[in-house]
């Protein structure tokens, strides 16, 4: 077997070296999908019970440390993982319970604010901790001691993505912990990136407009500036809703997104017009780091992306015009219309020959102007962000979780997004793993003009997936066994097995009627196989 944590001295693989080496043989949590802590803790013959939420493995380390009178051991993921911590640590130092939880962290090489998942841990567990330590050799051990001091408490240990060292620098320390933003900026590459006031723009010959959020809110006409400059159009996930997608345009969505026959068109611009959007990393996947990018946009921080030509124009998107900026020559234009084409038998492709993609193409059509979509971000709704697999109609505004994608946080917006609309649905995909957070939620349940489209694949589909290509096994994490549903665990929800596109077409006048006063679930029970080609690692 082979993955990340298991390099001799790296951090996953000392970490659980000194777990065993202090009669530690269970952890529980819910692992990054880096699966480096898995990776390692198989190895040394430590069990992780994998929970379904964050704040239960606290829960379960502290009744643990109650029952056998040591401490317990807690592991989560970096960024929303972190955060999803704090309510069930607070309760943890209350109890005085001898705790260590093992916290991954981004790499120094992530950006705050702007790198997926990328947040400081420090301020988010310092106020419900007893110590928060940055991990070098022998700080599990230390970390344990700590805990078990009176008075006892939790200590939080951040263990760092990359693996093949033996520590890291004292500026990443204080950065991961929160104390110095001055270090931070001195542990990272020279950053590349200009502010800079005013429109001015270079001639791209080969230009590429990428629209996100910003465009949406202010409602300025992406596809006059398309048009304008004779350049395709892609929208961040935030973004989508901005452009109508049977636009000539729109090429569907940007970067991690992007469907294998458009990527050409990534690795052959010259230049990319980024309007609306803060570039998140997803945004600029298949992007050549060499290709200048100018970004229209109002940051939110003063972050930047390091290694990459942008020059950001420090201003308001529906302030912006696209008048200095040159058309592309023409024979760009016929490039992008045959990798639009060619995007479009790709789709048909995949309806013809997978399920999930036919499920949500029937779905496609019962989207209607004036109703409104949220998306997750899963194993096998992921699918959902897969233009033209799922196509949204113009007038439809459209949620899509941020780059910190916390899981579970599109389902109750759907229901306040119904609940505040006065007419049309709101159509919600997602996966079981993060539906069922919010079941016993009666703004959820009892929310009628709410279809919840949930790919029930047996738990969290996209870990299971990660833990397969490191070579663990990936049951524990999603079996491929849906869940038994019920109809609304006692709620007034309508459940609806959905099995094939067949059965969206037989059940779409039920599911126009049950939706007038009632919240709609389409169970979608999904194999390993419907898992989408990104989640299996073949995008």
């Amino acid at each position: 077997m082979t993955g990340p944590g298991l390099d001799r001295g790296s951090p996953w693989a000392t970490v659980a070296d000194e777990l065993a080496s202090l009669g530690t043989d269970l952890v529980y949590g819910l692992p990054d999908d880096s699966m480096g802590c898995a990776a390692a803790f198989e190895k040394a013959g430590i069990t992780l019970v994998v929970t379904a939420e964050q704040r239960t493995a606290v829960y379960a380390a502290a009744g643990a440390s109650q029952a056998h009178g040591g401490f317990g051991a807690a592991v989560a993921g970096r960024g929303p993982a972190t955060a999803a911590l704090v309510p069930a640590l607070l309760e943890a130092s209350s109890q005085g319970s001898p705790i260590v939880v093992l916290v991954e962290t981004a790499g120094e090489e992530a950006v705050p604010g702007l790198s997926f998942q990328c947040v400081s841990p420090g301020p988010l567990l310092r106020p419900v901790c007893k110590d928060v330590v940055a991990w070098t050799p022998g700080a599990v051990v230390a970390a344990k001691q700590r805990a078990e001091e009176a008075p006892a408490g939790p200590v939080a240990v951040l263990v760092p993505t990359a693996v093949g060292t033996s520590s890291i620098s004292e500026a990443a320390s204080a950065t991961l912990c929160g104390e110095a933003e001055q270090a931070s900026a001195r542990s990272r590459p020279p950053r590349h990136t200009e502010a800079v006031e005013g429109p001015e723009l270079p001639v791209f010959s080969r230009p590429v407009i990428v629209a996100g959020g910003g465009c949406r809110r202010a409602r300025i006409d992406v596809a006059a500036i398309a048009e304008q400059t004779n350049a395709p159009v892609f929208v961040t996930a935030s973004g989508r809703g901005c452009v109508d997608e049977d636009h000539p345009s729109f090429m569907g969505l940007a970067g991690l997104y992007t469907s294998p026959p458009a990527r050409e068109i990534w690795q052959s611009a010259d230049g990319v017009i980024a309007l609306g959007s803060e570039l998140e990393e997803t945004a600029v996947e298949f992007l050549p780091s060499h290709v200048p990018v100018h970004q229209i946009a109002l940051h939110r921080s003063s972050s930047r992306w390091p290694g990459r030509p942008i020059r950001r124009h420090l201003v308001d998107v529906s302030e912006w015009s696209a008048s200095d900026a040159a058309l592309a020559e023409p024979g760009w234009r016929r490039r992008w219309e045959d990798a639009r084409s060619r995007t479009a038998v790709w789709a048909e492709e995949m309806i013809a020959s997978k399920r999930v993609p036919a499920i949500l193409d029937k779905i496609s059509a019962l989207i209607r102007p004036g109703d409104s979509a949220v998306f997750e971000n899963g194993a096998a709704d992921i699918w959902a962000y897969s233009w033209p697999v799922l196509r949204i109609p113009r007038d439809v505004p459209v949620l899509a979780l941020s780059e910190q994608t916390t899981l579970g946080a599109s389902i109750p917006a759907a229901a306040a997004l119904a609940r505040a609309r006065s007419e049309g649905r709101t159509w919600s995909f997602s996966g079981d793993g993060a539906f069922i957070r919010s079941t016993l939620e009666p703004m959820v349940t009892d929310q009628p003009r709410t279809v919840h489209t949930v790919f029930d694949d047996g738990g969290y589909g996209w870990l299971a997936e990660q833990a397969r290509a490191v070579g663990l096994d990936p049951e524990p994490y999603a079996s491929g066994r849906p869940r038994r549903w019920h109809d609304a665990w006692g709620r007034p929800m309508k459940t609806l097995r959905v099995e094939s596109a067949a059965d969206v077409e037989r059940l779409a006048p039920h599911i126009e009627d049950y939706s007038r006063e009632h919240a709609v679930v389409l169970h979608v029970p999904v194999a390993p196989e419907d898992r989408s080609l990104l989640a299996q690692g073949e995008w």
